[in-house]
């Protein structure tokens, strides 16, 4: 398994300062939120470090995938920068309906999309994704769901159709996450031999501050404290993701 970070986790940075925060927290893989407001001409135009880039970019954190939602009129241009950039686009938002039938048509189109399941839902959701043919992202939300219950019907899963985890928490919330079975979720996924990317996200807007410190945004990014020219990967976005 191959432990990243959100974008989420310090929404007013650029790629530069993502990627500097990644390798101080010891995490080699970065998941980019797109929304309405972001600029993602800009970051084509950047050059995305991606899988096997490690000797070229002297650096080991890889972006690996570009989350997005449904109704938003930025998905097509997130579906380009993931498909560019040898990632898989997340698809997120909408009901089940609506994004299987997205997921269908960008898979015909030759995009790598995959279906991000949540909450109580996630294990149905799941089970019909994957007799369509579909793969899965599962955002695991310990104070949504009972991981005890859903763990053992989502395991025969892991090794047929999810290969992409989002922990809604952990990182500086992980002290209030005790209890919530996060360790049997490592465990589990440990023991199912998990090899995808488990990508720790803000479970909330209101923890912001907590997740700019830990990541060691202290006061702003740069000299000085202060960000120059930055590129906003998430600007007005609310963090729904998490982490351990």
């Amino acid at each position: 398994m191959r432990l990243g970070l959100s974008s989420l986790a310090a929404p007013e940075a650029d790629l530069r300062e993502l990627v500097a925060a990644c390798e101080r927290r010891g995490v080699t893989a970065l998941e980019l939120e797109a929304s309405p407001g972001v600029s993602l001409e800009h970051l084509a135009e950047e050059g995305l470090p991606g899988p096997g880039d490690d000797a070229a970019s002297g650096t080991q954190v890889d972006v690996v995938g570009v989350r997005t939602r449904v109704e938003d009129d930025i998905a097509e241009s997130a579906a380009a920068l993931a498909t560019a950039s040898g990632v898989p686009l997340l698809l997120e938002g909408g009901n089940l309906d609506q994004r299987l039938k997205e997921v269908h048509r960008l898979i015909r189109t030759g995009v790598d999309a995959r279906l991000v399941v949540r909450g109580d839902r996630a294990v149905g959701e799941a089970e019909r994704a994957l007799r369509e043919g579909v793969r899965l992202a599962w955002d695991v939300a310990p104070a949504e769901t009972d991981l005890a219950w859903d763990l053992p019907r989502l395991e025969s899963s892991l090794g047929r159709g999810v290969s992409y985890i989002r922990l809604l928490g952990g990182g500086p919330e992980s002290a209030m996450q005790e209890g919530l079975g996060i360790g049997a979720l490592m465990g589990r996924l440990g023991l199912a031999g998990f090899h995808g990317p488990l990508i720790l996200a803000p479970s909330s807007a209101r923890y912001r501050v907590a997740w700019e410190r830990w990541v060691g945004r202290r006061g702003g990014w740069g000299c000085g404290g202060t960000t120059s020219d930055p590129v906003s990967l998430s600007a007005g976005a609310s963090p729904s993701g998490g982490s351990p």
